[in-house]
């Protein structure tokens, strides 16, 4: 499939077609070109064009001159993340919520790598008690405020926002979403969250996102560690 290719140099503009991804040039050699998906792009012609590159920015990420970080904490929303957005209930009042192993056992295998991992959720639960106990990490509870607790937890571990990994699924983890170097949700996540999410799960809440983003993170930690080694001279 044939691509058109511009070339700008001093005096003159060249435009040929190319079916590689070179072109020709009439100032001699060989310009390479790169050919973006939509959603990547955006063209400003006016105002109103700037919220939707800003939002492409959020959801994509930005790849300056910024080294990537590797993740060395991992927050984790307990309500429609790790676990579903449904709450049963008995005829008694006692309240049920379902969580799936798989989550439990990729939020181990994250901390035995050494990432710090910590639940947040703005109810009080027992489940959600129970859950953090099992995997043997921090939970803060009846939290109105997210994203000034996990600003908290990352001073005091001495961590910039690009080392921290947030999952959630709802608005009010939006800011933290927006904030986190990693960021995800579940495939049944709510709006805006999901607008913020450079990864979006194929499972839902409680049915193994949780999992799925422990092995998002654990590339990006790859990918950082290769990118930042020391290049032979």
């Amino acid at each position: 499939m044939a691509a058109a290719c511009s070339t700008v140099v001093p005096g003159s503009t060249s435009t040929r077609l190319s079916s590689t991804n070179t072109c020709n040039t009439n100032k001699g050699g060989r310009v390479g070109y790169l050919e973006m998906a939509a959603e990547y792009s955006v063209d400003i012609d006016i105002d109103i064009d700037w919220p939707i590159a800003e939002q492409r920015v959020l959801r994509f990420g930005y790849f300056g001159k910024e080294k990537r970080q590797a993740p060395c904490l991992m927050v984790v929303s307990a309500e429609g993340a790790l676990t579903e957005a449904q709450v049963h209930l008995s005829p008694t009042g006692e309240e049920f919520r379902s969580f799936n192993v798989h989550d439990i056992n990729g939020m181990r295998q994250l901390a035995s790598r050494g990432v710090e991992v910590r639940i947040i959720s703005e109810d009080e639960s027992e489940v959600h008690r129970q859950l953090a106990g099992k995997i043997g990490c921090k939970l803060e509870e009846g939290c109105m405020d997210k994203l000034a607790v996990v600003d908290s937890w990352r001073k005091d571990l001495g961590l910039d926002w690009l080392q921290v990994a947030y999952i959630g699924s709802d608005e009010s983890d939006s800011e933290c979403i927006k904030k986190a170097g990693v960021n995800g949700c579940p495939m049944d996540a709510q709006h805006p969250a999901k607008n913020y999410s450079r990864f979006v799960s194929k499972r839902r809440g409680g049915q193994g996102a949780i999992r799925e983003f422990c092995q998002h993170v654990e590339i990006t930690i790859e990918k950082a560690n290769n990118e930042n080694k020391p290049r032979p001279e």
